[in-house]
Order: structure tokens, then C-alpha cells, then sequence
């Protein structure tokens, strides 16, 4: 729908279709690690927003008890990487009208969950993007920094 803030929303209308495969493997009691691939194609009204983008991950998680007998449960750390890249139909016209779109997306994460009480968590993460496009204005990197306490009510 289009809004005042937004007055072109409605080109980005369209079918999205996603295709994707996981792999979950134990890797002992307290390991597990995930692969996935995945390609989705979103059709817009515009081929300057219409891409197939591709998909890869894989990420690996390992618990370990509590190492402060006062706090409950096991402590869970995970890293994880994955990889998109969108391939654009056709150029888009209000960036440049002869080059379509190609984008590289690269992510690293680390999270880390430790009980502070039975429904109580304190939850850290950290992360890098690296995203590079053959049109600069959608090159950048990012490095992000969370820290949050979840409550399970």
C-alpha cells in the first residue's frame, strides 16, 4: 500500500517463492551444528527489485552446565555463519538505468544464553556483516554488540 512516506510501496507487490534445505546433526549430547541452502525469488513490479537470491548457512551450537553452581541450567554458546546473494533482473533506474544489482551478503554471529534463574536468561550476541554490491550505494559493513536479559512468563 502506498503512504505518503512511502508513495511507490506498491511496486514491491508481488509473489515471493523460497525453496530451502536444512541439516540438524547431534554432534554429542551437548553439540548440535545446522547446514542450510535455500534460493528465493521475489517478483516485483519492477525489475529493478525482482532478484533470485541464494542462500547458504551453517552454524554450530554447544551447551555446557552451569560453571557458578548458584545459577541453573547449562550455558549455551553458538556461532554461526551464512551467505546471501541476490541477483537483480534489471537495472534499477533510479540508482543506475545500465548495471542490474548483484549483492554479496556475508554474516558471522555469536550468541551466548546463560540462566540467571529457572525462567530467567541473560543473552549476549555479537555479529559482523560484510555486504558488497557492484553499485556502491548498497556497500557497507556492520559490527553490532547486544546485550539483553528474556524473561519466560
Amino acid at each position: 500500500n502506498n503512504t505518503p512516506r512511502a508513495p511507490s510501496a506498491s511496486n514491491f507487490d508481488g509473489l515471493r517463492s523460497r525453496l530451502s534445505l536444512g541439516l540438524a546433526r547431534e554432534l554429542g549430547n551437548r553439540t548440535q551444528a545446522d547446514a542450510f541452502i535455500g534460493v528465493l525469488r521475489e517478483n516485483t513490479k519492477t525489475g529493478g527489485s525482482t532478484n533470485w537470491e541464494y542462500h547458504v548457512s551453517a552454524s554450530l551450537r554447544h551447551a555446557i552446565p552451569s560453571p557458578i553452581s548458584v545459577l541453573p541450567g547449562s550455558w549455551v554458546f553458538s556461532l554461526s555463519l551464512s551467505g546471501d546473494f541476490a541477483r537483480y533482473d534489471a537495472p534499477d533506474p533510479s540508482v543506475d538505468s545500465s548495471i542490474p544489482r548483484r549483492d554479496d551478503k556475508w554474516r558471522l554471529n555469536a550468541l551466548a544464553s546463560i540462566p540467571l534463574a529457572n525462567n530467567v536468561a541473560l543473552i549476549t550476541s555479537a555479529g559482523y556483516a560484510d555486504i558488497q554490491s557492484n553499485l556502491a550505494n548498497y556497500t557497507y559493513d556492520n559490527w553490532r554488540v547486544s546485550l539483553g536479559v528474556v524473561a519466560q512468563f
